[in-house]
């Protein structure tokens, strides 16, 4: 493969990552996206290209994985840190008011994935 084309490729692979990343980041997707960049540096590493042409890839896509693997280390601090808080303490009464809530939301799953289910059928005679 001619040095034109590699690096072209390597130009592919690093921004389509990066805009990916930044997507499922957007959407709180932090796991998959910190998948997809290690994927994307691991593609780069194999190739067959001297290190000097795609080093500079490798390392934009470095700098966002440990961004976003920051990102995922805020995120995961907080909610170990709440579950310890005395003032949330179980009780029969709040035990309650959970099984309520997570009832509701499995009501509301379900009849979210019924309007899925028909989807498309809008306009069809039976």
């Amino acid at each position: 493969m001619a040095v034109n084309s590699r690096e072209l490729r390597n130009l592919f692979i690093t921004t389509r990552a990066l805009v990916e990343s930044r997507r499922l980041a957007d959407h709180n997707d932090l796991e998959t996206a910190a998948h997809l960049l290690s994927t994307a540096r691991s593609l780069l590493l194999q190739s067959n290209s001297a290190p000097s042409h795609h080093q500079k890839y490798v390392t934009s896509l470095e700098l966002r994985l440990s961004e976003i693997q920051r990102r995922h280390r805020r995120q995961q601090l907080p909610s170990s840190s709440s579950m310890a808080r005395p003032s949330d303490q179980l009780t029969p009464t709040s035990a309650w008011r959970a099984a309520e809530q997570l009832a509701k939301v499995a009501i509301l799953r379900k009849s979210m994935s019924r309007v899925g289910d028909l989807h498309g059928f809008e306009n069809a005679r039976f």
